[in-house]
């Protein structure tokens, strides 16, 4: 039995998150922000957590001048915002619900919201097959994952059951631990899968079948004292994948392949498949991965 079923609770004092505080949902009040507002919904309840749903008015340069019209659209702007986040949020009865509409820079905004009420996690939509949700907030969602110091959560799938398969992404670092230690914290009851991939070994690009295997062996004896020392896991092992292939490639064939539910990875590894600023393959990853990504920042120790 994977450590993810029985050591859930067992976060140790470094974890970079608050484990029991609110759930931030981001969203544009159209329809497609449905399955994220679920999504949310269903993890609050499931943690007992508040929700708060932030709707942000990204403030344009006319508002600087100040006029009266603008003033008016502006009112009427965040009544109708208003209304709508109490009709969309009125189903749910059973959990704490906070309505908000700022306006203000989307990611300056969010990231206040988040961290004054000291939520564990923000959760976005993304519509059609747009990288981070372009079309549903603009670019906002992607400079958010860049910024944010809160793990990001962006959802794609319908969410008809809790999350069930999730696959952590490591390379090994303290950025990916913390990444794992979050998916442990806020998946629970799920059954994590550890993953790593590797396409080159020394400057090596072109390995043979003995090198593969050697390097599968080693990377995987490496896992196991990566879980070993992650708190939070009462067992040694977890179920580790490790593969040879670039990531970007290997790891979304991966997830299709095993219905995987939700891929989890940090966004400051120091190699491997996360680099510092989301990086080229995880931008890659994030437009591959078809199954709902949380993206996790790493936080100073």
């Amino acid at each position: 039995m994977p450590a993810s079923k029985n050591a859930a609770t067992d976060v140790s004092m470094n974890v970079p998150m608050n484990a029991t505080g609110p759930i931030l949902l981001i969203t544009d009040l159209s329809p497609r922000c449905d399955r994220a507002m679920d999504r949310a919904a269903a993890m609050a309840q499931a943690h007992g957590v508040p929700l708060i749903a932030l709707h942000v008015m990204d403030t344009p340069w006319l508002t600087k001048l100040a006029q009266p019209a603008w003033r008016s659209m502006q009112q009427s702007h965040i009544a109708q915002a208003q209304a709508r986040l109490s009709s969309d949020l009125s189903h749910l009865h059973q959990i704490q619900t906070t309505m908000l509409v700022e306006t203000g820079n989307p990611v300056e905004v969010i990231n206040r919201v988040a961290n004054e009420h000291q939520c564990c996690l923000i959760v976005s939509g993304t519509a059609r097959d747009e990288t981070l949700g372009r079309i549903v907030l603009g670019n906002t969602v992607e400079r958010l994952a860049r910024r944010t110091t809160t793990p990001l959560l962006v959802v794609r799938a319908r969410p008809f059951t809790p999350y069930a398969k999730v696959v952590v992404a490591t390379d090994f670092s303290e950025g990916s631990r913390q990444a794992l230690v979050t998916a442990l914290a806020l998946c629970r009851g799920a059954d994590l899968t550890l993953y790593h991939a590797f396409a080159a070994v020394a400057g090596i690009y072109q390995l043979d079948n003995p090198t593969v295997a050697e390097e599968t062996q080693a990377l995987h004896k490496k896992a196991n004292k990566f879980v070993a020392a992650t708190p939070g896991f009462t067992q040694k092992q977890l179920p580790t994948v490790i593969e040879h292939g670039l990531a970007e490639q290997a790891l979304p064939a991966f997830a299709a392949a095993q219905s995987v539910d939700l891929v989890v990875m940090g966004t400051l590894g120091a190699t491997g498949i996360v680099h510092t600023a989301m990086g080229s393959v995880a931008e890659k990853l994030l437009t591959a991965l078809r199954c709902d990504v949380m993206i996790v920042p790493q936080t100073a120790q």
